[in-house]
Parts: structure tokens; C-alpha cells; sequence
């Protein structure tokens, strides 16, 4: 994981949060685009894997689907302008080929 390459993506100010624990351990990374650019960096443990099966389960259970805009990758230029206009309804999901 590129870590100073994702938080060099953020700007002046914002957070990085990873969901979760790497399998292989945090990869190491020099902490000065965390200073340099007032980012910061965060963890979050949404749930233990047993309560996101049941989660899931439940999901299947109830017919509950996310509400989801796929795009073709050949559209992405513009999915993020319809982004940046407040266009986008829901999530998009950049697909290979749109279905």
C-alpha cells in the first residue's frame, strides 16, 4: 500500500481513515506528508467479522441491495465532473464494462 502516494492525494486539512487491519501488518512510510500538508491519518474497526456476516446475511435475507450508478471506465472523466457538479445520485462504481 502506497501510503504517502494516497495521502499525498489529500487535501490541506483532511483525514485518511482505513477501515479494518492490514493482514501483513501497517506498511512503513515517511510522515512528512503528514506535516507538510496538514493531513492526518486515522483507523477505524467498523465491526468485528462475525457481526458484518450477520450484516450481510441479513442483506441477502431482505433483498437489500446499495444503490449504485455503474460506469463504463472509458466514462470516468465524466463521472468525476458529474462529482465535482453535486451530479452524482448515490455511488458510483467504475466498472470495466458498464452492464
Amino acid at each position: 500500500m502506497p501510503v504517502s502516494g494516497y495521502l499525498s492525494l489529500l487535501k490541506p486539512g483532511k483525514t485518511m481513515v482505513l477501515l479494518g487491519l492490514p493482514d501483513s501488518g501497517f506498511p512503513s512510510f515517511h510522515p512528512g506528508p503528514l506535516i507538510m500538508s496538514n493531513v492526518s491519518l486515522a483507523g477505524s474497526l467498523i465491526a468485528p467479522p462475525h457481526v458484518i456476516k450477520e450484516m450481510l446475511d441479513l442483506m441477502v435475507e431482505k433483498d437489500v441491495h446499495p444503490w449504485i450508478k455503474k460506469i463504463s471506465m472509458d466514462d470516468v472523466n465524466q463521472a468525476v465532473v458529474d462529482m465535482e457538479n453535486s451530479k452524482a445520485r448515490y455511488r458510483y462504481v467504475l466498472c470495466n464494462n458498464a452492464e
